[in-house]
């Protein structure tokens, strides 16, 4: 078994691309191993050069000086095709070099398309290509000049003679096989013993591995593919020994798997590009809390009310001012000048110019006498207090003080000695006003944070509407009291705010009902695309709100998939184009066919052909 040559892994993905896209690409093939990164930059299908760095830290970032080497060009292909690792680790390495910023880092005209190479297609690329080399290469061997730069291949072994008939059948055999079409190369031919083998030794028993040669374009280790020819001629001796059955059998086989995969590998992707038509209306509608369901002919929908309470304690300076203090005290005697007795409750008034006082206690005073040398008052002593705090209470002794109901020529009082201990001073105290601000300045910071709240807690297509939003101080209480000396006022305020909400697909609901008319036969409503508002908004006086409703829609075809698919299999490109277009609404497809022989036709297998929408 002597082996040929190697492929290249981006070297043969380059071939499958350009058979899969009819062009040469420009592409960056970007290769991801444990230790390595290796970087590979086509220009329009030709190697422009290739990079590779020990894999550590950032990929981004190796990338960036992978592709800062390219200095003769201008702009960089915008394509990367990961490969390497398993695809979770390959997800990872896409995740982190969607996110570098390329076109501030390196000549990237837009930013590029970064895309996966699953291990299956590296495989399918390096057989496609290995095996259109193979083809050629074993017809080259047949030719009795090698061709000029190749090494002569090693002579096969002579078989025993067989009749001419097997051999001719050999011979149509090969023929058929070698008639493959000429591609650029893929495979590199090189003399096996490079690669450590040796005729008529076996390598494996020996102990000392010989070392792999690297490729002249890469340094990632070499696929290499063995293969032995088969010597068909023999083959055919074999099956006629045997028998018919055992032809029979392998021709059974090859053409049943054939059909297999003629039946199961070709896949494709089928966009339908949809013309929508778009549809708009308003009406005047009605949102009535009380309602309970839509009322179409009637124009209504139900409302619902939204309320929600919030708190918080608040601290404010207080800013009331007030004198406290200590009244005067002292004792004053009264004169009785009639010549009946007097009785005196306590609280009764006592003035002295602009000042005034209240007797401590009840008081009784004697008739006044009278006698040849005149009239004797009668009098008794009482204790008096200064209905007012400060200095200016403490009055000089024999001050004469007038009793309330009564004239000076019935009754006076004085005091024999000084009234005394009246003091006063300015203090901060809590006021009303200081209440109200710190009421206020709650609900300031409330009112938003509740409007906030309720707009949030209206969920799924419920809307709130502003202009119903209502807010009410619904709880206050304080630490202190009014006129209680301090220097700062507590408190707590809860805040409640309400509002009316309505859903939208309450709106939707009744503006269908006006709109069905104008929906086109073979048209349905896209429910993606369909879109309410209200406008004009006045509540009213019974609690109900007026509103404009608009409706903004677009009417697309209604298709059944299944069948779309069932009638594209296995119809040229061409055809399943014209089959489209030919129903209401299309305006044409976009269309992608993997892993089949034909490009220009759709897989015979319907559940092969996946099938989406898009707007064109």
């Amino acid at each position: 078994m002597a082996p040929i040559g190697f492929v290249s892994i981006h070297q043969a993905l380059m071939y499958k691309l350009k058979k899969d896209e009819g062009v040469p690409p420009s592409v960056i093939f970007l290769g991801i191993s444990h230790h390595n990164v290796s970087l590979s930059l086509y220009k329009v299908g030709v190697l422009s050069g290739q990079k590779t760095l020990s894999y550590s830290g950032d990929i981004a970032i190796q990338v960036e000086e992978l592709l800062k080497q390219f200095k003769d060009l201008e702009v960089l292909p915008a394509r990367i095709l990961l490969y390497g690792h398993d695809g979770k680790d390959l997800g990872q390495v896409k995740s982190d070099l969607l996110k570098y910023p390329w076109t501030t880092r390196v000549n990237f005209l837009h930013f590029p398309k970064i895309e996966i190479i699953t291990p299956e297609e590296v495989v399918a690329a390096i057989s496609l290509a290995g095996a259109s080399e193979l083809a050629n290469e074993m017809k080259e061997e047949e030719v009795s000049q090698p061709e000029a730069g190749r090494p002569l291949a090693e002579e096969p072994k002579q078989e025993e003679p067989i009749d001419a008939e097997a051999e001719a059948e050999a011979e149509e055999i090969e023929e058929g096989e070698n008639i493959i079409q000429e591609e650029e190369p893929n495979v590199v031919v090189v003399d096996p013993s490079r690669f450590g083998f040796r005729k008529n030794v076996d390598v494996l028993e020996e102990t000392e591995q010989p070392a792999p040669v690297a490729s002249p374009s890469t340094h990632r280790k070499p696929f290499t593919i063995k293969i032995q020819k088969i010597d068909v001629a023999a083959l055919i001796a074999r099956f006629r020994a045997g028998g018919v059955l055992p032809v029979i059998g392998v021709v059974a086989v090859v053409i049943l798997l054939g059909g297999f995969i003629y039946w199961a590998a070709p896949h494709a992707t089928v966009t339908v590009l949809e013309s929508p038509k778009s549809i708009s209306d308003s009406e005047q509608i009605i949102i009535d809390p009380a309602a309970t369901s839509v009322d179409a002919e009637n124009k209504i929908i139900p409302g619902s009310k939204q309320t929600l309470s919030v708190s918080e304690d608040k601290t404010i300076a207080v800013t009331g001012k007030k004198n406290v203090g200590d009244p005067a005290k002292g004792s004053v005697t009264i004169y009785n000048k009639t010549l009946s007795g007097k009785s005196l409750s306590k609280g009764t008034a006592l003035t002295a110019g602009s000042l005034e006082f209240t007797f401590d206690g009840d008081t009784s005073v004697a008739s006044a006498s009278e006698d040849l040398g005149g009239r004797t008052y009668g009098k008794v002593s009482a204790a008096i207090t200064a209905a007012q705090i400060g200095a200016n209470s403490n009055m000089p002794t024999n001050t004469t003080f007038a009793i309330k109901g009564f004239s000076s020529d019935e009754m006076t009082a004085n005091n024999p000695q000084a009234l005394t201990g009246g003091t006063s001073r300015e203090v901060t105290v809590v006021s009303r006003a200081d209440y109200d601000a710190l009421v206020a300045a709650a609900q300031k910071d409330l009112v938003d944070q509740a409007k906030q709240g309720l707009t949030a807690s209206v969920a799924g297509t419920a809307k709130l509407i502003g202009d119903t939003i209502q807010t009410t101080v619904t709880q206050k209480s304080f630490a202190q009291e009014l006129d209680q000396e301090a220097t700062q006022l507590s408190g707590k305020v809860t805040v409640t705010v309400s509002g009316i909400s309505y859903s939208d697909d309450d709106v939707k609901t009744l503006l269908k009902a006006f709109i069905a008319k104008d929906i086109p036969q073979g048209f349905t409503l896209s429910e993606s695309r369909t879109q309410v508002s209200l406008d004009k908004v006045v509540v009213k006086k019974n609690g109900t709100i007026a509103a404009v409703a608009t409706i903004k829609t677009d009417a697309v075809p209604t298709l059944d998939i299944a069948a779309i698919q069932k009638n594209l299999a296995g119809k040229k490109i061409s055809d399943a184009t014209a089959y489209l277009r030919a129903m209401p609404g299309i305006a044409g497809m976009e269309v992608s066919v993997r892993m089949s022989p034909w490009k220009n036709r759709l897989p015979i297998n319907a559940k092969n052909i996946s099938v989406g929408l898009a707007i064109q």
